[in-house]
């Protein structure tokens, strides 16, 4: 069994819609169809905050129970979340990498990277469209030189 169709099952027993499932987590309506491969460790940090219940785990390897232990996530504060990121080389979380902290500042962080991760992807356009820019004058300036 693939992420992809274990990630569709635990949705189907638990009556998730993909669609509120999807946007719970941040990702596009037609993420899960595009499941290719584990996600990456920002959509797997959303899906336990969300999820808590979900067993990592289990998600991305199929090892152990699809549902963990009711007493890991029963306690869980409403005003905070609990963030651990999942390391794929190891088999377990450690508690020693994770952090609480308010669900709003956690909501912040995530704006604030998406902020950053656009800005970059601007930065990044703008310096290949100035690099095309500047060979073309160079190449002007070489052809009308040698008329």
């Amino acid at each position: 069994m693939t992420v992809k169709e274990r990630l569709i099952r635990y949705l189907k027993e638990n009556n998730i819609k993909q669609k509120d499932f999807n946007s719970s987590i941040g990702v596009s309506k037609g993420y899960i169809g595009a499941i290719s491969r584990s996600p990456s460790n920002d959509i797997l940090n959303r899906i336990s905050i969300f999820y808590p219940e979900l067993n990592i785990e289990w998600l991305v390897s199929g090892k152990g129970k699809m549902i963990k232990d009711s007493t890991a996530y029963e306690n869980k504060n409403e005003e905070s979340v609990h963030v651990s990121e999942f390391n794929r080389g190891y088999n377990k979380r450690v508690e020693k990498d994770s952090v609480t902290m308010p669900r709003e500042v956690f909501e912040m962080l995530n704006k604030l990277t998406d902020t950053v991760q656009s800005q970059q992807r601007t930065i990044e356009l703008l310096e290949n469209q100035n690099k095309k820019s500047t060979v073309q004058k160079e190449g002007n300036v070489g052809y009308a030189g040698a008329g």
